[in-house]
């Protein structure tokens, strides 16, 4: 969205993802909201945070369901703001890498899920 001159329309990120319009909508406008924001790298989350992950990206048969698709890891702070962060894998030390980098470590509590 970055690259484009005047931007990048929901019908032209559902081309390149291979996905609904509904999706592309919606991951069109969170990726404006989350680019408003700014720089959050200087101020880390505090409180109850929330970390997950998830892989974007087109339809493919559940023989290369996970293979193909890229991985997003999310962080959000209850009642705060939300990251994004596009990762090259989903291993525990990827993922500890973007906990350390975001959250501080006087944080009340961290919820995640099983993974």
């Amino acid at each position: 969205m970055c690259n484009a001159k005047k931007g990048v329309s929901a019908k032209q990120l559902q081309r390149d993802l291979e996905c609904s319009y509904k999706t592309a909508w919606y991951l069109s406008h969170r990726i404006r909201e989350a680019m408003a924001v700014g720089n959050f790298n200087d101020q880390k989350l505090t409180g109850t945070v929330e970390v997950d992950e998830t892989f974007i990206g087109g339809k493919h048969s559940s023989a290369e369901r996970r293979s193909s698709k890229m991985p997003v890891v999310g962080i959000r702070q209850r009642g705060g703001e939300l990251r994004f962060f596009k990762a090259e894998d989903v291993t525990a030390g990827t993922l500890g890498k973007f906990i350390k980098e975001n959250i501080s470590k006087d944080v009340d509590k961290v919820m995640t899920d099983e993974w």
